[in-house]
């Protein structure tokens, strides 16, 4: 390590995400050398770094801060690879430097027409992600995608179409053009990237989810009928035939109406944003520590539970994705599961599951008995598919519990309740 240059340095950490090979102490010690000689690395060689270390989890701001301080004087010599593998590295690790990011996109502008496919939807992912808004950036981006969009990948496809449908983008040029291409593909999308179209090109939303409904069977159909049977691999077969992370707004409704939960009430969610909305308002402590940004997931619940002895249990409860102090483990009986595509993420850390860990853990410690009541939950985000199995283990484990749920991101004025039949 202690000879390695510039390239050699780029090439060993972009070979290791390539491999997938989690290895924190080597990746530190590279990380170390890479900015103790960060004045000799080419512009590849930095967007190489800045890639390799992304995908493998290593949200190392320091690194991060010295790949954009060598970069920025040298924004008007980008490629457009390198322009979308270091927009892409910021979003997936949080880094919003709005200074870089800036120089990111007025080098895009240059060069947009050079833009592949990969490129134009890794920069609006990223840009989206980031919640970084650039009107002319993205204006250019959608201008170049109509014309290339009969090239683009299908992942490339949803990725763009969810970028700019969460941004709202006025013009819906862009969005009736994936349209029709979606509909023209629609037999070789993948269920994710059906997920991911469904929330967000509402044009030809129900037609792509009469093409998700079977995989969203598969998924119900395939959870265990009984606590015990979480401790086997089956259902961690089924996450790895359908091949889903998440399934959307629309299609995560769906499966939880086949689960049997209701829909929470207005007053219940008004009461959950406006508990969400203290807690956003406070100080991010993860952010404020490392320095880089974060989705933030926060989950609410509310109970109004009878048990035999006349005792009523009633109680809220608001917990965040991540690591916090107090963190604890789950109750026994509850168990999270590695997604099949970002196979990384600890689902333990999402929310949800924190939020189930937590109510299980208090209603576990009441005297035997059939619990029998209402919970209600509002989460600020989708959940997982993880999540999703975690909420179907609480339903086993206290069957005389009516569960209502609500989803912060659920699409305004969709109306799906029809499929759920």
């Amino acid at each position: 390590m202690r000879d390695f240059d510039a390239q050699e340095l780029a090439n060993i950490s972009w070979a290791y995400a390539r491999l997938i090979v989690v290895d924190k102490p080597f990746m530190e010690a590279i990380a170390a050398k890479s900015m103790a000689t960060i004045d000799t690395f080419v512009l590849q060689n930095l967007s190489n770094t800045a890639w390799a270390f992304a995908p493998l989890g290593f949200r190392n701001k320091p690194l991060m801060d010295a790949i954009s301080a060598a970069a920025l004087p040298k924004w008007d010599e980008f490629v457009p690879q390198e322009i979308s593998n270091l927009a892409w590295s910021c979003a997936k690790i949080g880094l919003a430097d709005h200074h870089f990011l800036a120089a990111l996109a007025a080098a895009s502008l240059k060069l947009m027409s050079e833009f592949l496919t990969q490129d134009l939807a890794n920069s609006s992912w990223s840009c989206a992600t980031l919640t970084y808004v650039d009107c002319p950036l993205f204006s250019s981006i959608s201008e170049e995608a109509i014309r290339k969009l009969a090239e683009f990948e299908r992942q490339e496809l949803s990725n763009t179409a969810w970028a700019f449908a969460k941004f709202e983008w006025p013009d819906r040029n862009l969005s009736t053009a994936i349209a029709e291409e979606a509909k023209a593909r629609i037999d070789l999308f993948d269920a994710q990237a059906l997920s991911n179209l469904c929330d967000s090109i509402p044009h030809c939303a129900q037609e792509l989810f009469q093409r998700l409904l079977p995989t969203i069977e598969e998924f119900v159909g395939g959870m265990p009928e009984s606590l015990d049977g979480w401790r086997g691999g089956s259902f961690a077969d089924v996450l790895h035939r359908i091949m889903v992370d998440n399934f959307g707004a629309m299609g995560t409704q769906v499966v939880l109406a086949r689960l049997g939960l209701q829909d929470a009430g207005s007053d219940f969610i008004a009461k959950a944003q406006h508990r969400i909305g203290l807690a956003l308002a406070e100080v991010d402590a993860r952010k404020e520590g490392f320095g880089l940004s974060h989705k933030r997931v926060l989950c609410f619940a509310e109970w109004d539970l009878g048990h035999p002895s006349g005792e009523q249990l009633r109680g809220t409860l608001l917990m965040e994705n991540g690591i916090r102090v107090g963190h604890v483990s789950p109750p026994a009986w509850l168990r999270s599961h590695a997604t099949p595509i970002n196979h990384i993420i600890g689902r333990d850390l999402c929310g949800e599951f924190q939020l189930l860990t937590g109510v299980g853990l208090i209603l576990d410690a009441a005297p035997p008995g059939r619990l029998v009541g209402t919970l209600l939950m509002y989460v600020s985000s989708t959940p997982c598919v993880s999540c999703v199995a975690a909420i179907r283990q609480f339903q086993q484990r206290y069957p005389g519990l009516t569960l209502a749920f609500a989803n912060g991101e659920r699409l305004p004025g969709s109306d799906i309740t029809v499929l759920a039949h």
